[in-house]
């Protein structure tokens, strides 16, 4: 599946040459193969598991930060205001967020 993008793109040839990819098709790369531009965008197919697994690192990640960053603006918002009403402990922290 990945190289499905190069065959495309003209990089790989392959022998016989037809659109399906079977297991007896013979690959070679296109040693005439010349491009005008300066850079050749080569789509690869990445594999899902590797994306899934990577998103939830981000997801993570990027969870833990708003979480700090929400704790510190409430502190901040504590710090100034000895006594706060709750409802007004959020209106004072969203607007410092």
């Amino acid at each position: 599946m990945h190289l499905i993008p190069l065959i495309k793109c003209k990089i790989l040839s392959k022998q016989p040459a037809q659109n399906s990819l079977n297991l007896d098709d013979k690959l070679s790369v296109n040693m005439d193969y010349k491009s005008n531009l300066v850079r050749n965008k080569v789509s690869v197919l990445v594999s899902k598991l590797v994306k899934d697994t990577n998103n939830e690192k981000i997801h993570s990640k990027v969870e833990d930060d708003r979480r700090f960053t929400i704790d510190a603006s409430i502190m901040k918002v504590m710090k100034s205001r000895r006594k706060i009403e709750y409802q007004q402990l959020i209106i004072e922290t969203t607007k410092l967020l």
